[in-house]
């Protein structure tokens, strides 16, 4: 899991690094590299909130990481009753 999570982090860093510091910093200082690297591991799916964005984007997502490292995942919408 820990090579995963270093070849993740290493991706994220080199995509997103020079337009945009502190978004790579926000999303390597949260769970997402260890979500993904542990799901890459065993083999498991990632369950976000978040949306696939354009390839252009300079924000690193949950579901664009995934896709680059082929692991699957799925959008979860949270219903609030009132």
């Amino acid at each position: 899991m820990q090579a995963a999570y270093r070849e993740i982090s290493d991706y994220v860093d080199d995509k997103y690094k020079d337009a945009s510091p502190a978004k790579v910093g926000d999303f390597l200082a949260k769970a997402d590299c260890w979500i993904i690297a542990h799901a890459l591991a065993k083999g498991g799916t990632v369950v976000t909130r978040e949306s696939k964005v354009d390839k252009t984007s300079q924000t690193p997502k949950l579901p664009n990481v995934c896709e680059k490292f082929e692991v699957p995942f799925i959008k979860h919408s949270i219903c609030s009753s009132s």
